[in-house]
């Protein structure tokens, strides 16, 4: 119903979401999803744009029928098993029933393939177990080169069993290195599941854009946590879009500062690392959840925009336009209750728009200078991601463009376009990193 408003204040871009629950058994649609299509039609004749989100996680309430569908270790949104045949036939019947429906609508962005996603059943049951020995062959190369490190017999890969879920904070190191190949395992395997779909959307329908609503790595407190979220370097192999779900709210958590501008930022710039694609945060949160009847400065509402924007974010959507509804606490204090934020963020997303080129300009300035984004020092030195913040931190204020080199990157020698011109490389205590990186790392000093 507020579609014909939105561009009135500087909104073009909208989201939606519905998943494979709005598809019923005979193949048509249920009345919430049907709803989709008018939302289309509005915004096209308003001139808004609607990015799609295809929510695996909402399946149909027949789905509990599938014995062991639901056998899982629950984390996250996703609550049933990615490799189940089930799961598997009612997302695709989903894809290929709402794709075709909504991909010649003009007023249809782009798909993002799913919402925060975790998972931390990879191996686990029977569908994905025997992925398992073939992952650990790629890492190892030979049972005795896995067995001196684990501190194991095993006979064979296939013998080696998957690392139970939690990891007690005193496990060994043997423990802890067969704990780290299973964490990358779930990181790929997990990528795989997204990269399924994304073939499926992009047979139908391959000028649509596609990315994942993926949320901060460099922000995790917690090996568990570091293993269920998966790595979004993975995810923008083969998606079109830098998505995810990032924070720059009132109160902060990060140490002194007032609010959270350094998590957006250095998300922003890392996924942009990545691929040099453009960013699209599609749930943007610049106020906390839930937040009580508490002022949040207008100049905190445009001052996170305009640094979003500089930062190679080229489109989001503000968490969250809805009436708030008894007993969802999320639904609190949000900016739609707040109209001077509200004038604040139209205001910002005019002054974007105008200023285009402007914006584009210093989002195209190659920085002389990388981070090293390290997986395995995520993992291991609880030190690395609070470095990370602080050499970010240090260079902005020194006037520097940063981005990110990652280990895979220099592993392959290919770098992006936004770290394809760097001279310096800074390593903030990134003491764990594979081989291939530190070969990268040995010939880019090499080159001066």
């Amino acid at each position: 119903a507020a579609v014909p408003e939105f561009s009135e204040f500087g909104a073009t871009l909208i989201q939606q979401e519905c998943g494979p629950a709005g598809l019923k058994a005979d193949g048509k649609l249920t009345e919430g999803a049907q709803s989709i299509l008018p939302v289309l039609e509005s915004a096209a004749e308003h001139g808004v744009k609607v990015d799609l989100l295809l929510s695996p996680h909402y399946m149909p309430e027949r789905s509990r029928a599938a014995e062991g569908l639901t056998s899982i270790i629950p984390q996250g949104h996703i609550k049933y098993n990615i490799d189940h045949p089930a799961a598997r036939q009612f997302i695709e019947k989903w894809l290929r029933t709402i794709v075709p429906m909504v991909k010649d609508s003009p007023a249809l962005f782009s798909f993002c393939l799913s919402n925060e996603p975790e998972y931390a059943t990879s191996g686990r049951d029977s569908h994905s177990r025997p992925l398992w020995p073939g992952f650990l062959a790629g890492s190892h190369g030979s049972i005795d080169e896995l067995n001196a490190l684990y501190g194991t017999r095993h006979g064979s890969f296939e013998e080696v069993p998957v690392p139970a879920f939690e990891l007690p904070e005193e496990a060994d190191i043997a423990v802890r290195r067969a704990y780290f190949d299973w964490a990358c395992f779930n990181h790929r395997h997990m990528a795989n599941w997204h990269r399924w779909m994304n073939g499926i959307i992009k047979s139908i329908a391959p000028n649509v854009a596609t990315h994942v609503k993926a949320m901060r790595v460099l922000s995790l407190g917690h090996r568990a946590a570091f293993a269920q979220m998966p790595d979004p370097e993975l995810f923008c192999e083969f998606t079109d879009l830098a998505g995810c779900d990032a924070w720059a709210t009132l109160p902060s958590h990060e140490g002194p500062d007032e609010w959270w501008w350094r998590s957006q930022q250095l998300y922003y710039d890392l996924l942009h690392a990545f691929r040099g694609q453009p960013v699209f945060d599609s749930e943007s949160h610049l106020i906390e959840i839930p937040y009580g009847p508490v002022t949040v400065p207008v100049s905190q509402t445009r001052c996170a925009l305009w640094q979003g924007a500089l930062h190679h974010r080229a489109a989001t959507v503000l968490w969250v336009w809805e009436p708030w509804v008894e007993g969802v606490a999320d639904l609190q204090g949000t900016i739609y209750f707040r109209p001077a934020n509200i004038h604040a963020a139209g205001r910002t997303m005019l002054d974007l728009n105008r200023l285009t080129d402007e914006v584009t300009a210093v989002s195209r300035v190659r920085p002389k200078v990388a981070l090293l984004y390290s997986m395995p020092s995520v993992f291991w030195e609880e030190d690395y991601t609070r470095a990370v913040r602080s050499a970010y931190t240090a260079l902005l204020f020194m006037g520097q463009p940063v981005t990110f080199v990652t280990e895979r990157q220099l592993e392959s020698g290919r770098f992006s376009l936004p770290n394809g011109e760097i001279d310096w490389i800074i390593v903030p205590r990134a003491t764990h990193v594979t081989d291939g990186a530190y070969q990268g790392l040995e010939a880019f000093v090499r080159r001066g």
